[in-house]
């Protein structure tokens, strides 16, 4: 048994699957080309929503913020301009991103 990603038209997830690849190549499920296997418990593992790129061969989830770009190194998404946060965290405050200053402000609780 594998994990399927069922990509709708515009390669975005919309359901993961556990079937073996008989199962998905018989149609049952819908057309076959529209499943990708994927590997639990890896980076780049499927979830619904997240979109797949075919010329990279992986899923990525929507950015938070529109000014965040992927980090192939941490496989996530990072402020552009993670290296210029200096801020000084203090315990049970919490933040948010900010897109107009490019940094993380406080909030009130």
């Amino acid at each position: 048994m594998a994990y399927f990603a069922q990509l709708d038209q515009n390669d975005n997830v919309i359901q993961v699957v556990v079937a073996d690849q008989d199962f998905i190549n018989s149609g049952a499920l819908g057309d076959p080309a529209s499943f990708v296997e994927t590997v639990k418990g890896q980076p780049g593992y499927a979830g619904i929503g997240m979109k797949y790129n075919r010329q990279r061969g992986d899923f990525r989830p929507e950015a938070p913020h529109t000014d965040w770009i992927w980090s192939e190194d941490m496989k996530t998404y990072v402020p552009e301009n993670q290296v210029k946060i200096n801020y000084t965290y203090t315990e049970n405050t919490p933040l948010v991103w900010d897109s107009q200053v490019l940094d993380w402000v406080e909030t009130s609780k």
